[in-house]
């Protein structure tokens, strides 16, 4: 049901056990026809943010969208740890910068400066704790509707 909500294929290896969503691959168990997998790894599959009330019962499952100046652009933000990331080169492109991605070394530089980055898959992604710090774009995390907005430029009052 998450793939789908998720609008992801998903792939099972009955031979290694695991359960592969583009280029992300996780343990995995069958039963029936349900493939299932720890809350961990469903977060490490299709990014997004997994929040589980035990006390309830419930597992809520939510996909934060990007947008930058009011405008939505591609790619998903994921977590890493407690922090939630996003897509770098989507990032870089909607704000107007020219940045370098030396693939080989997993490296990107904007203006000569190396950005760090943290792999996802095959995917480079910023913490969004360093976007400012890195982009000089403001960020704002609005949680109700599960939407990471970029402002930019960044123009304190």
């Amino acid at each position: 049901a998450i793939a789908k909500i998720a609008k992801m294929n998903v792939i099972w290896n009955e031979q290694t056990g695991t359960v592969k969503a583009g280029a992300v691959e996780v343990p995995a168990e069958v039963k029936g026809n349900i493939i299932y997998v720890t809350t961990q790894n469903l977060q490490i599959l299709f990014g997004g943010q997994v929040l589980v009330k035990a006390d309830e019962k419930v597992i809520e499952y939510n996909i934060y969208s990007l947008m930058v100046n009011n405008k939505s652009i591609t790619g998903e933000a994921k977590m890493t740890g407690e922090v939630l990331a996003v897509p770098v080169l989507s990032v870089i492109e909607s704000l107007g910068y020219r940045g370098v991605w030396d693939n080989a070394g997993k490296a990107l530089f904007i203006q000569g400066r190396q950005i760090p980055v943290i792999m996802i898959g095959n995917q480079p992604y910023l913490p969004i704790t360093q976007i400012y710090e890195y982009l000089r774009a403001y960020v704002f995390l609005n949680q109700q509707t599960y939407t990471i907005e970029l402002t930019y430029p960044f123009t304190p009052q």
